[in-house]
């Protein structure tokens, strides 16, 4: 009986040291099971932060495109109006040209007060009826603008001519 009882003990004691051997895989394997968990909760967060970053740029994107498309419309306009004034004044400075070119022709004639009083009258018409422009305010200030330098330049060679050809000027400018 005492070999019997030996060998139970050494059984229990290979039982005893398997137990320990498994309670220590055990606790690794929790161990490792708490990482899991714990890198589980990390990517779920993650994917939250990804998902709300992708609204916010998907929102951004959108008020972008409505930021550019506003700006390219104010653009476009900007430039068709650049377009208009460039228009403008290049008919004003066409319709100064003939004033120049007869103020610097150096022949005198006897007509001279004749070609005087068809430059005046040439230029007692506006460019622009303002009475009759529908154009924005903008557009009617720099209208304005436009014929009061046009009204300048022209009294200025008016002024030339009358120097140049000695008589004064007999008709009345508005």
């Amino acid at each position: 009986m005492s070999s019997e009882l030996e060998s139970l003990k050494q059984c229990i004691t290979e039982f005893e040291a398997k137990n320990v051997k498994l309670e220590a895989e055990n606790a690794e394997l929790r161990k490792e099971n708490t990482e899991i968990f714990y890198l589980r909760n990390k990517l779920s967060v993650s994917d939250a932060e990804i998902a709300e970053l992708k609204h916010r740029n998907t929102e951004f994107l959108r008020v972008n495109k409505k930021y550019n498309e506003r700006r390219d419309a104010k653009v476009n306009k900007l430039e068709q109006k650049n377009k208009e004034l460039e228009t403008r004044l290049a008919i004003v400075e066409q319709a100064s040209l003939p004033v120049k070119e007869q103020s610097y022709n150096d022949n005198p004639s006897n007509d001279s007060t004749s070609n005087f009083n068809s430059v005046a009258e040439y230029h007692e018409k506006p460019l622009v009826d303002v009475k009759t422009d529908n154009s924005f305010p903008e557009e009617k200030e720099m209208d304005n603008f436009f014929l009061e330098a046009h009204k300048k330049i022209i009294s200025s060679e008016i002024k030339q001519l009358e120097l140049r050809t000695g008589q004064p000027n007999s008709g009345n400018l508005t």
